[in-house]
């Protein structure tokens, strides 16, 4: 009885460390990374005169790969082509960018569905170069997981990140996106706790999502003013109907929300004169010191 009770916890330990190690993907050997890096670790690489309309050619930089979400288990021809030289074709901006979506989806395939049915998804698949493919978000070799301070996904980096978009002037008028995304979210209460350290408060990805985002039109998105109570009820549970009911990237002015404008105009008006009379108040009084001073002063002396 004894032997058979050893042979099945011998059996089932084997098993577990089989399932591990099935579950965690091999360590890829450097020898082909070290082959690669040989050329494009390089500092001054350049592109022969035969690909001069092609862009620049990026050095890698080789620790920053290593230290990578990827570079422990995927070697370069994982996403890259092999090639001697450079065969590679030329492609137009928004095509070369729906290839690497492409090469991202066979590891990524959830992320790649939801990003193909999203508006930057569509707007790449429309021939829009600018709409965002996986590395403007993600970076490309030096990608981290959204849990490291470092990743350009982090809860504390997301804003930079959308908004080296969203805030670019030229993608703002070229598509007519609404301005000051940025500075109306620091200014809000959820900018002003991401600022101090609060990454629990909520980001542009905890309001527009992430890989499926969609317009505040469509009925999908969790920003569509039906969906709202939902949307803000992640963080704040019973949230109702009349809770997202105000204007959530506040511009105010004369037309646009008159009451918020003129009262804080009125209240930083207010507030300046405040401390002006303040300011006075302590000059005067210091003055008056300094006279009874010298008064008592000369009073002695004499």
């Amino acid at each position: 009885m004894l032997n058979l009770t050893s042979a099945l916890c011998v059996l089932m330990a084997a098993w577990t460390v089989a399932s591990t190690a099935a579950s965690v993907p091999a360590k890829v050997p450097a020898s082909e990374t070290v082959l690669c890096l040989k050329c494009h670790a390089a500092p001054g690489l350049a592109r022969p005169k035969v690909s001069a309309h092609k862009p620049p050619l990026k050095r890698i930089d080789p620790r920053e790969f290593a230290e990578s979400a990827h570079g422990r288990y995927l070697a370069c021809t994982d996403c890259h082509p092999a090639h001697q030289g450079e065969p590679l074709p030329f492609l137009p901006e928004a095509q070369a960018k729906l290839t690497m979506v492409r090469t991202c989806t066979r590891c990524h395939a959830k992320e790649g569905q939801e990003f193909a049915s999203s508006i930057h998804g569509k707007a790449l698949r429309g021939g829009k170069p600018d709409a965002p493919a996986c590395f403007n978000c993600h970076g490309e070799h030096g990608i981290r997981s959204p849990r490291q301070a470092e990743s350009t996904v982090s809860p504390a980096r997301i804003p930079e990140t959308c908004s080296s978009c969203h805030e670019n002037t030229a993608i703002q008028k070229r598509y007519d996106l609404p301005k000051a995304r940025l500075e109306t979210y620091r200014g809000s209460y959820h900018g002003i706790a991401t600022r101090f350290g609060q990454l629990e408060a909520a980001n542009c990805a905890s309001c527009h999502g992430y890989h499926n985002i969609q317009p505040s039109s469509d009925p999908s998105s969790p920003i569509n003013k039906a969906n709202l109570p939902k949307t803000c009820g992640k963080c704040h549970a019973g949230a109702t109907r009349n809770f997202a009911v105000g204007t959530i990237h506040l511009q105010p002015s004369p037309r646009q929300e008159p009451v918020v404008y003129w009262v804080a105009l009125v209240y930083r008006w207010f507030v300046t004169v405040l401390i002006a009379g303040f300011c006075v108040m302590i000059v005067l009084d210091l003055t008056a010191r300094a006279r009874t001073a010298l008064r008592s002063s000369r009073q002695r002396g004499g």
